[in-house]
């Protein structure tokens, strides 16, 4: 069931069926201990983790109510308050070394994804050109989840040949 609208502006009918019947909603392997995502709310990263936290990850999280799902937003240390505006001053400009140092620090790092195992290492992958059905693959592939079947489309029933067609036949 493909959702065109995120899940808190839907209906609770609507919001717990698609929980339950969308892909996502898989339960992952036991062996899995946690999910976190690390990603930069600002947008310079490809959308994809913006779209997974906010259509997959309720998902996952309501498939596996016990796994521990967290999320750590990239610290933007050099946009300024609105109460630090100073109308005369570039407010990109660093000041001072340590604010050099923060920029730097804020833009090396890379949006991520690291799924924690109760026995083997956590395995991490970055997010910078994936998009959310491409996150929630290799989730599913590193938390050993089961394929979910696809969902037969309705078939109509054949239409009866038009008459004219019959009898030319």
């Amino acid at each position: 069931m493909g959702l065109a609208t995120p899940l808190r502006r839907l209906p609770l009918q609507r919001a717990l069926a698609a929980l339950r019947a969308s892909e996502g909603s898989t339960k992952l392997s036991a062996e899995v201990s946690g999910i976190a995502v690390t990603f930069r709310p600002d947008g310079k990263n490809a959308p994809g983790p913006i779209n997974f936290l906010s259509r997959w990850a309720p998902r996952i999280a309501y498939a596996n109510p016990g796994l521990p799902f967290l999320v750590n937003r990239i610290p933007m240390p050099f946009k300024p308050a609105k109460s630090e505006y100073k109308p005369n001053v570039d407010p990109n400009a660093p000041t001072t070394e340590e604010e050099i140092a923060r920029r730097a620090e804020a833009e090396a790092q890379v949006p991520s994804l690291t799924v924690s195992f109760h026995s083997k290492p956590s395995q991490t992958f970055e997010l910078n050109s994936l998009s959310a059905s491409q996150i929630w693959q290799r989730v599913a592939e590193l938390g050993d989840a089961p394929p979910r079947p696809v969902r037969r489309q309705r078939q109509d029933k054949p239409q009866a040949e038009p008459e004219s067609q019959a009898q030319a036949a």
